[in-house]
């Protein structure tokens, strides 16, 4: 299970659901978006969190003592070991590990990367030579 808090335009506080599983007819592994769930902003905790996600969870029938795992991006309210929802989680269900989502320190990194005015114009320069020699070569195979 991977989850994320976002403020949407409206300004209200959603959480993201997604489940990783094998399907079991392909084996192959997928991720699908079950759910977005508005968040009271006053019941933003651990225990907030973790009873919408595993009422979602329930909703939709979902053997939650099969849960191999949870990530999320390392906030205190989701990542705290005790009270986040990661450590209330576990605590029912021992099977579903807590894991740092790597996705959102790539995220904070290349946000942080970008705010750098150098980098910024460099970036703008690599785009602007990137595409005349697309288009050089576009032109060639036309030929």
């Amino acid at each position: 299970m991977i989850s994320g808090e976002i403020t949407d335009i409206s300004n209200k506080e959603q959480l993201s659901l997604v489940l990783r599983y094998v399907d079991p007819e392909n084996l192959l592994v997928r991720e699908d978006l079950m759910s977005f769930l508005e968040c009271d902003t006053t019941r933003i905790t651990g225990r907030g969190l973790s009873n919408k996600i595993l009422g979602c969870l329930n909703d939709y029938e979902l053997d939650i003592t099969k849960q191999g795992g949870q990530a999320y991006d390392g906030a205190g309210n989701v990542a705290g070991s005790i009270k986040g929802t990661a450590g209330l989680i576990n605590t029912k269900y021992p099977l579903a590990f807590y894991l740092h989502c790597a996705s959102h320190s790539l995220n904070h990194a290349v946000v942080k990367f970008l705010q750098v005015t150098s980098v910024h114009i460099m970036m703008g320069v690599v785009d602007r030579v990137s595409a005349k020699f697309y288009r050089r070569v576009s032109f060639q195979y036309e030929r």
